[in-house]
């Protein structure tokens, strides 16, 4: 995710080159090609081209891209709030354990606080096996090492949906502990409401990353915006010739805009793919690790994950 005052003036211009270089020189080369049958061979007609149709063209491709940015935004920002609510659900799910749970539920005597610890570092895993099933990194499972026994980190790595597959374990560890008695079995549910608000994030996390955009649209948009950018030039062969290089630049302006638009809209369309407009797991998962450690005690913390060059993954 781009930070407030990540997306300085140089940073812009040089994605705005990178991204574009190719529809860039196309473009210029075309303008070129064009203009030069305009100005060499006396046949070539504009004419046909009407200013009215052209510009009416480009208010229905300038409204059918805002429609699919804002349909973009809108699963960016289902993303966010997702991962706002397990960052809520994690902590509301530790304080439950570091609270809730007492030494009468222990199988053992003296066992409360590695119950508790045990409990709560899962709940970090869990968030962090989430995080790499998004991004399609499953085979870095070394990563949930720090949060689990060998035993746990070996069940977990056999299964393919790994969350899933932890937050079973949550549960079932929460069974043997509280379902002994009936006098816990409301604080039980409370435990079991929390387990499925995880489920609840993580089902709509997989059905955002799990939904494409139809392919149809995708190529239909593709080819009005090229359709545009090969028309706004034509419209303008009969400048004034003082003004020629300036209608150029801006022409090419106008056209690469629309490009722009249209490749934000596919990286905010996908926001899970670990890129630089997409929802900041890594520092939302070390968050979750700070505050929770905090609440079972831990003093050594993992630093705050910083922005770099104006990007917080």
């Amino acid at each position: 995710m781009i930070v407030r005052g990540g997306a300085g003036f140089r940073r812009v211009t040089q994605v705005f080159i990178v991204r574009n270089w190719f529809a860039i020189i196309l473009l210029l080369v075309l303008e070129a090609t064009i203009g030069t049958f305009y100005h060499v061979l006396p046949g070539f007609q504009t004419s046909f081209f009407s200013e009215t149709a052209v510009a009416m063209l480009a208010t229905v491709v300038g409204l059918f891209l805002a429609l699919r940015f804002n349909n973009a935004y809108d699963r960016w920002w289902e993303a966010r709030i997702l991962w706002g609510q397990m960052v809520n659900n994690s902590r509301s799910f530790a304080r439950q354990v570091t609270t809730l749970l007492r030494e009468r539920h222990m199988p053992e005597p003296g066992t409360l606080q590695t119950t508790q610890r045990r409990l709560v570092m899962r709940q970090v895993a869990i968030v962090n096996a989430l995080r790499l099933r998004l991004r399609g990194q499953d085979d870095q499972v070394e990563e949930l090492a720090p949060f689990l026994s060998k035993e746990e980190l070996d069940e977990t790595a056999a299964h393919t949906n790994r969350p899933t597959t932890l937050i079973r374990q949550q549960g079932r560890e929460l069974a043997d502990l509280l379902g002994r008695d009936t006098k816990d079995t409301v604080l039980l549910a409370r435990f079991d409401a929390t387990l499925s608000n995880l489920l609840d994030v993580q089902g709509g996390c997989d059905r955002i990353k799990g939904t494409a955009f139809p392919d149809d649209v995708r190529a239909l948009t593709l080819v009005l915006v090229w359709g545009i950018a090969l028309l706004i030039p034509v419209v303008f062969l009969e400048a004034d010739e003082p003004m020629y290089f300036i209608k150029q630049v801006g022409v090419l302006f106008v056209a690469v805009a629309f490009f722009v638009v249209y490749q934000l809209s596919l990286e905010l369309m996908n926001p899970f793919e670990n890129r630089a407009n997409d929802t900041p797991m890594t520092a939302i998962c070390i968050n979750i690790e700070r505050d929770l450690r905090e609440l079972i005690g831990d003093t050594e913390l993992p630093p705050p994950s910083q922005p770099v060059n104006g990007i917080l993954m």
